[in-house]
């Protein structure tokens, strides 16, 4: 639960979006206000909600945040049908995939500095990251879009640990 926290990476690139989106700054403030304000016996406590779907022989999870699961249920199916689409059964999409965080850290300098790199590695792993992107370990070329930075790949619960 981020409450508030500007800080907090969910919050974070929900303003984001909202920013790119054109949405006056005072009704971002008034948003996450509202967010960050203790639930009251009138205000209706929300939750995070995830549908599982098929359109087109591709695999779809929705997520939503909701105040009314079944109304928002309802508007998924209609979406969904109205693209060709229908909600799967829990556990048939969600199997092939795994939730990771991505992290890019610029490459060491210069690059042929092999020390710099295995310090990056070993730190990485130290924290527990499960994969990283291989641009930086097999020598990308010069015109890839990822050839300057390292991914690092994690659980997000390791993100968000301080």
């Amino acid at each position: 639960e981020c409450r508030g926290d500007r800080d907090s990476p969910k919050l974070a690139a929900a303003i984001s979006r909202a920013k790119v989106s054109r949405v006056p700054k005072d009704r971002i403030d008034a948003a996450v206000a509202r967010g960050a304000a203790p639930a009251s016996r009138d205000d209706p406590s929300f939750e995070h909600v995830t549908y599982e779907a098929t359109w087109r022989r591709v695999g779809l999870l929705v997520e939503a945040l909701t105040d009314n699961r079944s109304r928002t249920a309802q508007d998924v199916k209609n979406l969904l049908k109205k693209a060709g689409g229908a909600v799967a059964p829990a556990g048939s999409v969600s199997w092939n995939w795994r939730r990771l965080c991505e992290v890019r850290v610029g490459k060491p300098t210069p690059p042929e500095d092999a020390a710099a790199r295995e310090l990056l590695l070993g730190a990485a792993l130290d924290a527990g990251a499960d994969d990283f992107d291989a641009g930086l370990l097999s020598g990308a070329p010069a015109d890839d879009e990822h050839a300057d930075v390292l991914a690092v790949y994690a659980e997000p619960d390791l993100m968000t640990a301080t």
